[in-house]
């Protein structure tokens, strides 16, 4: 035997080769080339399809045709009754189907007659049609009796499914009922109704949905209709699960007991929790009723979220201090499209609401976009620098699309209270906040930290929201900026209108600033590294000498203040006694 056909005997090579084919009919035509590379390439093209026209066109011509529609690709019927020799070729293709997806609405696949898939279910009643599928989406189910049988798609194999209802019924219930019973390997399971299940409400997600799948680590539903309290209590039991997703807005999730501080921890192994409501109450209640023990990432949106202190409260007592890195809570507009009501701003968040948060140290976003004004002083701001120093964005703004009426708030905040960030937060790339600018001074910033120039700041992306006092004077803002943030690539005021003459004007002069505060950087690091040699050097000298108290000016350390001197072109240091 050759090297060539010794190469080719080794399976793992000839499946590379077709896994690195550019295109399907590469490999169509690669599996015609021999019979060593047959297999490995009909394993790479029936591997995922999209809809079942392609492998039901592999049976005799004579048994199908597809009639052709004005919008769409067409519906397959079949011309005569099925026999036993029309699945010779569909069983040589239909173990390698790895990842199906059927999309029973819309144009970009060929439909299926009804007849066709009853046709097809007659064939193995309690087998699936692909015995090795592990990825099965089902998106569009109509609400008529019309479409597949699941069992169908439905094996032991199965570790991902994705199923889209346009309204929840009997049928769909029949299905979920069947998950414990033929996939418990599942891994991943995605459920959504984009319709209300009003009619069926006592058939969503009956008991023992999630009990028996035991594998599973993310579950995602997504509904207009509140979560069984019976399915939460499934789901915290399950022991991989990593990830879980809850969508119920504009309804409420559901609502539990809070827990005891004897209930055991629930959730142990979940990583990520993102809750969607049309009430933020109803997510303090589901976070109230359970312990988060290694929680990293939480994530609300509720149309009305309701006063911070209350949710930032939950989540201190239910969530772990050493875990916890991402926290977003969002507002989603209550207002029905439409209406004339007035979006009304929420209770205003003050320090006593984020003093909750100060206790988690391992914080890396905190954002919340909510109809909230934030009224947070620059000692507020020095105690969320100091809590979290690992942060890498925060955003106390609300979000752009909820447009509330009546913008701007008493900001307490300032330029100078930033600096604190600056000093804190070597991670920090991206702020957002109210500030009042009016006041903004570089020399007061200066006075107030000598150390300024030796601190550089690794923000790149500011963000002002627009309050009482946002407008101050161009020049000192500006050098404020070049002072605090030596490395900003974007930033903007007056959010959410960002188009503002006096912020225009501070973008115009920041560069020119940050030129002029660079150079006294330079000069004020040499001074120091300059001191610092002299001192060295007069040390060594009075301990050669043994004189403690040398009066000469040459030899002793001079000890003097200095006053920063900001001018709108030039930056020079005044010198103080």
């Amino acid at each position: 035997m050759s090297a060539a056909h010794r190469l080719l005997a080794i399976p793992e090579v000839l499946v590379q080769v077709a896994e690195h084919a550019k295109d399907e009919s590469t490999v169509a035509s690669l599996a015609q080339t021999c019979r060593f590379f047959c297999s490995p390439a009909l394993d790479v093209l029936w591997r995922s399809q999209s809809g079942l026209a392609n492998i039901v066109k592999c049976m005799p011509a004579d048994l199908w045709e597809i009639q052709p529609e004005l919008y769409g690709r067409g519906t397959l019927t079949f011309k005569r009754a099925m026999r036993p020799s029309d699945w010779d070729r569909f069983n040589v293709y239909a173990p390698r189907v790895r990842v199906l997806a059927l999309r029973l609405c819309g144009r970009r696949d060929v439909h299926l007659e009804n007849d066709v898939y009853l046709a097809l279910s007659m064939y193995a009643l309690s087998m699936p049609l692909f015995p090795n599928l592990r990825t099965w989406y089902c998106l569009g189910i109509p609400q008529a009796t019309a479409g597949p049988d699941h069992r169908l798609f439905l094996g032991a194999h199965l570790v991902d499914l994705t199923v889209a209802w346009d309204a929840f019924d009997e049928r769909a219930a029949f299905l979920l009922a069947c998950l414990s019973q033929r996939c418990h390997k599942l891994q991943t399971i995605d459920l959504q109704v984009d319709h209300a299940i009003a009619a069926a409400q006592d058939l969503w997600l009956q008991p023992g949905l999630f009990a028996s799948l035991k594998e599973l680590y993310y579950v995602h539903v997504n509904a207009d209709a509140s979560f069984p309290a019976a399915a939460f209590v499934e789901l915290q039991r399950l022991p991989e699960l990593e990830e879980l997703v809850i969508e119920t807005h504009p309804s409420p999730v559901w609502s539990l007991p809070p827990a005891s501080l004897e209930t055991p921890s629930s959730f142990r192994a979940l990583i990520s929790l993102h809750l969607n409501s049309g009430h933020g109450k109803s997510c303090v209640d589901m976070l109230a009723a359970v312990f988060f023990p290694v929680l990293e990432i939480l994530e609300i949106e509720a149309g009305l979220v309701g006063p911070l202190g209350h949710l930032f409260k939950a989540i201190h007592e239910h969530c772990s201090h050493t875990s916890l890195r991402i926290l977003h809570v969002a507002g989603l507009d209550p207002v029905d499209e439409g209406a004339d009501e007035d979006v009304k701003p929420e209770p205003a968040a003050t320090a006593d609401d984020f003093r909750y948060l100060h206790a988690f140290h391992r914080l890396e976003e905190v954002w919340v976009d909510t109809l909230h004004d934030f009224v947070l002083a620059d000692d507020d701001l020095r105690h969320m620098a100091l809590s979290w120093p690992r942060l890498r964005s925060l955003r106390l703004l609300p979000a752009e699309e909820l447009n509330p009426p009546n913008w701007g708030t008493p900001a307490a905040g300032t330029l100078t209270g930033l600096m604190h960030f600056a000093r804190h937060c070597p991670a920090l790339r991206s702020l957002w906040l109210v500030l009042d600018t009016l006041s903004a001074s570089a020399e007061q910033i200066l006075f107030e930290f000598p150390d300024a120039l030796e601190v550089e700041s690794a923000v790149t992306h500011l963000m002002v929201g627009t309050s009482d006092a946002c407008d101050g004077d161009a020049h000192e803002v500006a050098k404020s900026l070049a002072i605090i943030f030596p490395h900003l690539e974007e930033f903007a005021g007056d959010y959410p209108f960002i188009h503002n003459d006096t912020w225009d004007e501070i973008e115009r002069l920041y560069p020119a600033c940050l030129r002029a505060i660079n150079a006294m950087r330079r000069r004020h690091c040499n001074r120091l590294l300059v001191s610092d040699t002299s001192t060295s050097d007069d040390d060594d000298a009075n301990d050669d000498d043994g004189d403690d108290n040398d009066d000469d000016d040459d030899g002793g350390e001079e000890v003097e203040g200095f006053i920063w001197t900001l001018t709108d072109d030039t930056v020079t240091r005044q010198l103080v006694s």
